[in-house]
């Protein structure tokens, strides 16, 4: 569809929004704003950006600027080949060999491809493949816009509440499945931790970090039932579900929407969203666990072959809870988790599991709260040679046969011993 031109974007976005409170927010340019934050996260994960910018008008009638910036010039006039990429809804590129430099200038839409802004990019380019660089301004873009919900979601803060991160381990969460699910067009956990007393947006796709859960998120939050609703508006269908952690205890709620047009399934949409949800939910280990560090460390990855091992094994036997894996990188003096379905990756280990990487001797337990039977025990290579811990926990009722859950830990120690060739093995990619 061709733009109106970039005055018009806003109208365009606000138009599909009204009613909405979060359309009735400030508008925040630049440092602090949510576009701002979608840029310097863009930034981060390309090294070659050497600008960025996206333009767009701040309310309806006003004239184009930067609403975000990496050069600092936020407020600042859009150009005019931004308002002809609007006019025209075609990116413009130009190599410059000599500078070593490819500028791209692409139409942004929003995640419903309705128009949301401009994006200026300029990428070093060493190596002078031109088709490669459009091709990775292009994904650039294309990222962004699965985070955009139309074009004044960019002029919101970037947190509404200062106590909850916005770099999370529930961030982290929602960006690996929407990964595993590139037909999700908006993904939010809405919960309440010790960071926060009232339920609030951990984590999404489209910002509002820390924003109070409305009327329909804290039926699901409280209730525990499950909203559906088709939004003809929008041409949206959402699924909010409750979110449990990995006992099945309710932590608070998912929001799960999907493109909607004649042909939308709505069964299969929600069954989908349960299977979303339930994956969610097996990386969830309490409230508090989702608002901790992500990464824990940015030394370390769950890009590992350790990481790997610890999926598998979760999907092999649906009765464990927890896996951790505890190991000293190769010449350091400090073990860590390396793996888990918790986060937690590169935390240092405690005094709990430093008994057994010392000793080799398995810790086992029922919980204080008498729900799970949590066994920790050495973690050995395929040689015999023990390199650190392993820790199993599964769901525990009174009563229960504690040496048979001891054996299962036990089993799975020894299973993934027979996939380890040595320490090292364990920190290289997974693959």
């Amino acid at each position: 569809m061709k733009s109106t031109g970039i005055g018009a974007l806003v109208l365009l976005a606000s138009a599909a929004c009204v009613g909405t409170a979060a359309a009735a927010d400030a508008p925040v340019l630049g440092k602090g704003s949510y576009g701002q934050y979608l840029i310097d996260r863009a930034a981060a994960a390309h090294h070659d950006i050497a600008a960025i910018a996206i333009y767009a008008a701040p309310a309806a009638g006003k004239a184009a600027v930067a609403v975000a910036a990496r050069n600092g010039e936020a407020g600042a006039p859009a150009p005019e080949k931004a308002a002809t990429v609007a006019e025209a809804g075609k990116s413009q590129f130009l190599m410059d060999k000599a500078a070593h430099r490819f500028d791209a200038m692409l139409p942004l839409p929003d995640m419903s491809h309705k128009p949301a802004g401009v994006l200026s990019l300029s990428l070093n380019a060493p190596g002078g493949d031109e088709a490669a660089l459009k091709a990775e301004a292009i994904a650039i873009r294309d990222s962004l816009s699965r985070r955009i919900s139309y074009t004044a979601n960019l002029l919101q803060p970037e947190s509404y509440d200062p106590n909850v991160p916005v770099h999370s381990y529930a961030q982290h969460l929602v960006d690996a499945a929407l990964k595993r699910h590139p037909d999700v067009i908006i993904l939010a956990i809405h919960a309440a931790t010790p960071k926060n007393s009232d339920p609030e947006i951990l984590a999404s796709n489209i910002g509002r970090i820390g924003k109070r859960a409305d009327d329909d998120d804290m039926r699901v939050v409280r209730d525990g039932k499950t909203n559906l609703e088709v939004n003809r508006g929008l041409m949206r269908y959402e699924v909010e579900l409750p979110l449990n952690d990995v006992s099945g205890a309710r932590v608070g709620a998912l929001g799960v929407v999907f493109a909607l047009d004649a042909h939308t399934d709505q069964q299969a949409r929600h069954a989908e969203a349960i299977r979303i949800r339930d994956e969610i939910s097996r990386r969830i280990l309490t409230p508090a666990n989702l608002v901790e560090a992500w990464p824990y460390d940015p030394n370390y990855s769950d890009k590992t072959y350790a990481q790997a091992l610890v999926d598998r094994t979760l999907a092999a036997d649906r009765d464990v809870l927890v896996l951790a894996l505890h190991v000293t990188p190769p010449g350091s003096k400090k073990n860590i988790i390396l793996a888990s379905n918790i986060g937690r990756i590169g935390k240092v280990a405690d005094s709990d599991d430093m008994g057994v990487v010392t000793s080799g001797v398995p810790a086992v337990a029922v919980n204080a709260e008498g729900n799970r039977f949590e066994a920790e025990l050495a973690l050995k290579d395929r040689r015999g040679t023990q390199i650190g811990a392993v820790s199993v926990v599964f769901a525990y009722k009174p009563g229960a046969d504690k040496a048979a859950f001891r054996n299962r830990a036990q089993a799975i120690a020894d299973s993934l011993a027979r996939e380890i060739p040595d320490a090292a093995a364990l920190f290289k990619p997974r693959g």
